[in-house]
């Protein structure tokens, strides 16, 4: 065979795991658009406990089909503190365990059968939901492409692999890994494990795999070698996420390969025990062996990746506590505080608009957070006579703002690349209602910021303002405080399904104080209690306290998705 044979079969052979993985992609892009934010849904209310938790993570990959877009999210979610790192070890597990469906159903349809002939007919039917206006339906249709195209490229990859027998190049490579005992194992351990890195997707090089022990090309041993060592390589994805996030997030991402690690150390050392057991099962359901018959080494591999990740997580389960501790060391945390960069990370190869944006909402909360920290400084800093406190309290505020000012641009460059990507009219709707959010919080930012200057403006007049005056401040900033927390609450569940009535009935004590306080402000100036300078200062802090409430009931507007003004 020529070189240019040579290349052109490794081509068709990489074309074929192309449209696989493309397939692949597909299809959990659509379900995750489809689920939208119910995925954040399902395992932040499933991580209670530690088996919820590995339930979580089994339903997630089941639902979309890919342990690694799972383990990535996971990444991200401990990244923005919505789950701990406890809980994501025990989600990750489970999601070891759903990613085994996908390879029993390509192994008892794609190479059981001859799944081909329907194929083309499915790309057809899906085509009408594919340019569906309805975003959903889009969605579905996308999904069924998807899985077309998957099953597709497990045909092509059926019919082209038996050829590397006539190609002696490649077949003498395979065959040289064979025939070394233990070290064999190993190899091909190594094999499995390097695809898998480069290609990031476990289901396509065990698919690889379970067509090259189907075609005699490798033993059973072998593949069982090669699984294993996809086991390890999958992990690589969430760690590449991991690289741009915080320590805790690392934790997650690594967490994931110290588990596969340990579990595939155990496998090694009983590694013939315990492809001899299952070998019982399959003799025992099918009356024959995978040593025997090539035509089941699929399924005896399916056992092989089955029973790894389930008997791999009873092992661990219970020990959760001490993988971190062992993280906690692996991986220490900075002395100095981390530099500031935004707690969403980018999700990589199977991330979706709709989760990507279920971050940034996560973050516009944290941003509201900060905004009202900031507000909070201001009646410390009307009271403080400390001059070297009353500094400090000031250095603090530009601080957080500068914080703030950094985070909202990287929130809204963010925003601009979600944008650029194809999204559905739900997702571009709530793009364009964070951009209001933000405005907003920026704008309470800005008149908190402004309000420590009208009072250090105030103090270099040396305008004091009364006991009286001062108490009657706290109270419209109490008001104040609790408009901006009950923002901070609604920020943090899911839009369009608050209610909006106690923050209108927040909204409308703030104003009934300002109106009562403006005309007792008014008739203290004619009593002289206080300078009439002194009382334009409050009247100031008393319209910026209330235009902040205004700002706060604006953002809770657009959450709701109900105009009551």
């Amino acid at each position: 065979m020529t070189f240019l044979n040579i290349i052109y079969q490794i081509l068709m052979v990489l074309g074929s795991l192309g449209l696989f993985l493309f397939g692949m992609k597909l299809m959990s892009e659509s379900l995750q658009k489809v689920a939208g934010g119910k995925i954040n849904v399902i395992i932040s209310a499933m991580t209670s406990n530690r088996f919820k938790a590995v339930l979580s993570g089994f339903t997630v990959t089941a639902i979309i089909q890919a342990s690694s877009a799972t383990t990535v999210m996971l990444v991200s979610f401990v990244n923005a503190g919505i789950i701990t790192l406890s809980d994501s070890i025990a989600v990750t597990m489970g999601a070891n365990i759903g990613t085994t469906i996908k390879i029993w159903l390509i192994t008892l349809l794609g190479l059981k059968f001859n799944i081909s002939q329907i194929l083309l007919p499915l790309i057809g039917l899906s085509l009408p939901f594919i340019f569906s206006k309805n975003s959903t339906k889009r969605s579905w249709g996308e999904f069924f492409l998807g899985f077309a195209l998957l099953f597709l490229g497990i045909d092509f990859m059926i019919h082209l692999l038996p050829d590397i027998q006539n190609n002696e190049v490649l077949f003498s490579f395979i065959k040289g890994l064979t025939g070394r005992g233990a070290l064999s194992v190993v190899l091909f351990l190594m094999l499995g494990l390097i695809i898998t890195m480069i290609i990031q997707s476990s289901s396509a090089t065990i698919t690889l795999t379970l067509i090259l022990s189907a075609n005699g090309i490798i033993s059973y041993e072998m593949a069982a070698a090669m699984v294993l060592g996809e086991n390890i390589g999958t992990t690589i994805t969430a760690n590449i996420a991991a690289i741009i996030a915080n320590k805790s997030a690392k934790k997650s991402a690594f967490a994931h390969t110290l588990f596969n690690v340990f579990g595939v150390f155990v496998a090694m050392l009983l590694f013939y025990p315990f492809l001899n057991f299952i070998d019982l099962i399959v003799r025992s359901i099918w009356s024959e062996s995978p040593y025997a018959n090539i035509r089941f080494i699929p399924v005896a591999l399916c056992f092989v990746h089955t029973l790894f990740n389930l008997i791999n997580t009873l092992i661990w389960i219970n020990f959760i506590p001490i993988m971190v501790k062992i993280l906690n060391f692996l991986i220490a945390e900075n002395k100095k505080k981390e530099k500031f960069k935004l707690k969403n990370i980018n999700t990589g190869l199977l991330s979706t608009s709709e989760i990507s944006l279920n971050m940034v909402k996560k973050e516009v909360a944290d941003f509201a957070v900060k905004a009202r920290k900031i507000a909070n400084y201001i009646p410390n800093l009307l009271t403080e006579k400390d001059e070297k406190t009353y500094n400090e309290l000031i250095s603090k505020i530009h601080r957080q703002k500068e914080k703030s000012e950094k985070k909202s641009l990287e929130i809204r460059g963010f925003l601009v690349s979600l944008s650029e990507r194809e999204i559905s009219i739900k997702a571009s709707n709530e793009i364009s209602e964070i951009y209001k959010i933000i405005d907003n919080i920026e704008s309470v930012i800005n008149i908190a910021v402004q309000m420590s200057k009208i009072i250090e403006d105030k103090n270099s007049r040396k305008l004091w303002f009364t006991q009286a005056l001062r108490d009657q401040l706290t109270l419209i900033f109490e008001f104040t405080e609790e408009s901006l927390s009950n923002m901070i609450v609604n920020l943090n569940v899911e839009y369009h399904t608050v209610s909006i009535d106690y923050s209108f009935e927040i909204e409308q004590k703030i104003n009934k104080l300002r109106e009562q306080l403006i005309e007792r402000n008014n008739q203290d100036i004619l009593m002289k209690e206080y300078t009439y300078q002194a009382g334009a200062v409050y009247i100031n802090m008393l319209a910026s306290y209330e235009k902040i409430g205004d700002l706060a009931f604006n953002v809770n507007e657009i959450i709701s998705g109900i105009k009551k003004r």
